[in-house]
């Protein structure tokens, strides 16, 4: 008695709308030892990705050892798709959702050995979609501008369900929305999920590297440099473009326009420090996109010495004095030229005396933490030099300039030894003999400044009479271009000096023929040219200028895109392989999209969509092949295909139903189908009977689920769609509401409404032509009609019926037969009061050519037939007289049709 009272308590109070009820008073022997305190409560996300393949957890608390679990999911049709019920098993639902939209998961548990009711819940779950990745793994930036990335389709339904995570290669997080903007190189990652409960569903991650249009490499006579060297900075890119260098404010500032760059630091900068340099070169591929390079260089500070001549000297007298000081900081000092004189330390406001010199040039390398420079001092002869000299202009020639200098004149028979000595380097730059009074010498050296010192002969080794001015070279008065001075191309080799002004060009080949040329030329042959620019017009008067470029050419790179690796989520990856020849690490990689953009400089590169691409191996430092690109078609990946299961259930007097599984045009991928049986206790039983089959044989209602795959590199199998179908008994047959014959008179509008009950599906045809497929019908003329009626699962029936003409009530027959349709036939129908019919037919000339006699059996079937033949062989075409004859069970009524019978063929 005390079972009955608590199980009409517990009825009671869920009748009462107490869905939700935990029993802290259940009896002990409701109960096993130890449980019924753990109420049980439905929890699982409220947003889920649609369509994913990927089984969300709703979890139903309570004690799985004594209680029973039953779980539907509806969705916002009202249509069941999961009905399973269980114990500890189904403590947890693990579902797939099919679709995006709004479903409601259901949960009801029963307690105990009499499954007393202690909860019935429910929550609504948004199904959103998976977002599609249109992230690319590799991006072209082009110099001074911004570039927006975006992570997934901004389109995709429910996005702002989604969280977002940007972060840098060093991993700093830097934007938490879909799209992010970049202005420098490197690599990028976004992780985007569905966060709840501190949890993360339905995650991602993508990745990319943003990088520079082209990438220029330079080489660089090291990282630091002192400020007084002047620096040749040659960059690989084989046209000119523009120079900066950014100073202490980050603003940029010019420098010369040409392929490479001349850099006198101590001219050209502000002072030592860290310099970021900047070349940017218009593409002629590209115009729109600048290709960019920089690079960086530490500029040491340069030795300060201060010198000071106190005092000249003869050739008697060696009293010539100098003294040397450090203004900023500690120095070490060293003589080159006259070693014997002591090396020292300078320390500022210390300086040094040197004492007891002769007459002539010293050179002195001079050092302090960071350089080395020279240094060049004079200390000058009382006496007055017998050597005079005298500058000389540079003279154009047919390729360039021969450079300026010096004439030289002795004006005393006092032979001796001239030396001109640079003071850029402290080393000499030219030296030579001069015999007697009135002998010369002419000495070209480079633009610069130098001195000069005599060293007359005498017995006791020589004295010294130096120029105490410093002499200069002009820089030659020539036109001015810029031109690599090294080509490495793939190919012939593009040549474009950049100049300011408009030049005749004109190169000397490896095999010694010229050719002229005004902005570009194709070079073919490799080895050593001689590039020649001269003045545009004959009136200008400066010399032509020439550079020397060695030419190197290539064979593109043999490579071939071969597929690698690829997953489910339709991520294909494809290798640019070699042929062994040359090592991965000299090269560089460009893949291209069907537009020409650049989408990864790897050599493997991930692929997410179809397409038309191509990929191309480059040698370090080499330019592009014109020819060096190998296309690669990526056919659409089917990562997912929609299909339909379609149910014929259990139709009256049969004892198995099907399922159809009707996949998407296109979806010709799917390898392999795996069906499943869910049964009413929420068991589950795999039908590997029914594998790889898209229509299944079913014997029990339930539901059942099919899930289709594609087979990928690897043998791997991916799944590529599901879904599942609710299989219910028939419980009413298919039995249309019919009956045998239908009176009908065309001339006073006389139509049957015909109501065959109802049904799902309706199909009214007459001689295979489909004439409605509504509920009710009117038919429009006589014969013979098939109505086909079926229900929502799949099940049909036909049945057919006729409608006679019924303004001549008692006979029904055509007045015309064609032998061009096939099993064409006279057919004969008679009412249900007629008893007899004669039915004769004539030729022309009177002849019987078919006749036939026939009782009434009572069914619906035509009781005369004829094909329209004799013999087998067809009558010909043409009007023949027919007499039909009936009788009735009134012999007041009996009578005769004459009629006109036309056959055609």
């Amino acid at each position: 008695m005390l079972f009955y009272f608590y199980s009409y308590v517990i009825i009671l109070l869920e009748v009462l709308g107490y869905t939700t009820l935990f029993v802290p008073f259940l009896p002990a022997f409701l109960s096993h030892k130890g449980y019924g305190q753990t109420p049980p409560a439905l929890t699982g996300p409220e947003v889920v990705c649609a369509q994913s393949g990927q089984l969300v957890r709703f979890f139903g608390g309570g004690e799985p050892q004594i209680d029973r679990y039953f779980w539907t999911v509806v969705n916002a049709s009202g249509d069941t798709l999961a009905n399973r019920s269980g114990g500890e098993d189904l403590q947890e639902l693990r579902f797939a959702f099919p679709t995006t939209g709004t479903f409601t998961v259901g949960l009801r548990v029963r307690r105990g050995p009499f499954e007393l009711p202690v909860f019935t819940g429910s929550q609504q779950v948004r199904a959103v979609q998976v977002p599609i990745p249109i992230l690319r793994p590799d991006f072209t930036l082009c110099a001074n501008e911004t570039l927006s990335l975006q992570a997934v389709d901004p389109t995709t339904e429910g996005l702002d369900a989604f969280t977002f995570e940007w972060r840098d290669e060093e991993g700093n997080l830097i934007s938490n929305a879909n799209t992010l903007n970049v202005q420098t190189q490197g690599r990028y990652t976004v992780r985007y999920f569905l966060a709840q409960n501190d949890e993360a569903s339905c995650e991602n991650q993508l990745e990319t590297f943003v990088g520079n249009f082209g990438e220029i490499r330079f080489t660089l006579p090291g990282e630091e440099v002192c400020e007084d060297q002047v620096l040749l900075i040659e960059s690989d890119s084989p046209f000119a473009g523009n120079w900066f260098f950014l100073d202490a404010s980050g603003t940029r500032q010019p420098l010369p326009r040409g392929v490479n760059l001349t850099l006198n630091p101590r001219n050209q900068l502000p002072g030592p420090g860290s310099y970021t340099f900047i070349q940017e070169v218009q593409n002629p591929d590209n115009p729109s996109c600048l290709v960019s390079g920089q690079f960086t260089l530490e500029i040491l500070p340069a030795p300060q010495l201060l010198a000071e001549v106190l005092q000249g000297a003869s050739c008697e007298v060696a009293s010539g004095q100098l003294r040397l000081s450090a203004t900023a900081t500690p120095l070490q000092v060293r003589s080159t030229s006259n070693p014997e004189l002591p090396t020292f330390t300078l320390q500022p406001g210390s300086p040094q005396l040197l004492s007891d010199l002769t007459p002539g040039v010293y050179t002195f390398s001079v050092e302090n933490a960071f350089c080395v420079s020279a240094f060049v001092l004079t200390i000058p002869n009382e006496a007055p030099s017998p050597l005079s000299w005298s500058s000389e202009p540079p003279v154009c020639t047919e390729e360039g300039v021969e450079n300026g200098g010096f004439r030289l004149l002795l004006n005393d028979d006092i032979p001796g030894t001239y030396i001109l000595t640079s003071r850029a380097s402290g080393e000499e730059a030219a030296a030579g003999r001069l015999e007697g009074s009135g002998d010369t010498a002419l000495e070209r050296l480079p633009p610069g400044a130098y001195q000069l010192n005599f060293i007359a002969d005498s017995p006791s080794g020589g004295c010294a009479f130096p120029e105490e001015s410093v002499l200069e070279v002009d820089v030659p008065n020539q036109v001015q271009f810029s031109a690599p001075t090294t080509l490495r191309s793939c190919g012939p080799a593009l040549l474009a000096p950049a100049a300011e002004e408009a030049l005749q060009y004109s190169i000397r080949f490896p095999d010694g023929s010229v050719q002229a040329f005004r902005e570009d030329i194709r070079l073919t042959q490799e080895g050593q040219y001689v590039l020649t620019a001269r003045p545009e017009t004959a009136d200008d008067s400066r010399c032509p200028r020439s550079q020397t470029i060695q030419v190197f050419l290539f064979e593109p790179v043999p490579v071939q895109p071969v597929l690698i690796e690829e997953d489910c989520s339709g991520n294909l990856f494809f290798e640019a392989q070699l042929d062994g020849s040359l090592a991965p690490e000299t090269l560089s990689f460009r893949w291209y999209d069907a537009d020409g953009a650049i989408i990864g400089r790897e050599q493997i590169l991930l692929i997410t969509r179809p397409g038309s691409y191509s990929v191309e191996a480059l040698r370090n430092g080499v330019t592009a092949c014109p020819d060096g690109r190998v296309p690669l078609e990526v056919a659409p990946i089917l990562s997912r295909a929609a299909g339909e299961l379609v149910v014929r259930a259990f139709c009256e007097n049969e004892l198995e139903g099907s399922i159809s599984l009707l996949l998407e045009e296109g979806a010709e991928g799917v390898d392999e189908i795996r069906w499943q049986f869910f049964d009413a206790d929420g068991g589950v039983q795999e039908l590997t009977a029914f594998a790889n089959q898209s229509e299944i044989a079913i014997r029990e209602a339930g539901t059942y689920e099919a899930v289709w795959f594609r087979q990928i590199l690897g043998g791997q199998r991916c799944e590529i769609g599901r879904d599942v179908a609710l299989v219910m008994p028939l419980d009413q047959p298919l039995t249309p509401d019919l009956e045998a014959m239908y009176p009908f008179c065309e001339r006073n509008g006389r139509r049957p409404l015909i109501r065959p009950g109802n049904f799902d599906t309706y199909r009214w045809e007459l001689d295979g032509e489909l004439l409605a497929t509504s509920a009710t019908f009117r038919p429009a003329r006589a014969g013979l009609y098939t109505l086909t009626v079926g229900n929502a699962f799949g099940c049909v029936r036909q049945e057919q019926f006729l409608v006679f003409d019924d303004c001549d009530p008692f006979v029904a027959f055509p007045n015309a037969l064609r032998y061009d349709q096939a099993d064409s036939e006279l057919l004969f129908w008679m009412r249900a009061d007629v008893l007899r019919i004669e039915v004769e037919v004539f030729s022309s000339s009177g002849a019987l050519v078919f006749s036939c006699e026939a009782t009434n059996e009572g069914d619906l079937a035509p009781v005369c037939r004829w094909s329209g033949k004799i013999n087998g062989e067809r009558l010909p075409t043409g009007v023949y007289p027919m007499r039909v004859r009936y009788f009735t069970r009134n012999p007041g009524l009996d009578g005769r049709y004459d009629r006109s019978l036309v056959i055609l063929q």
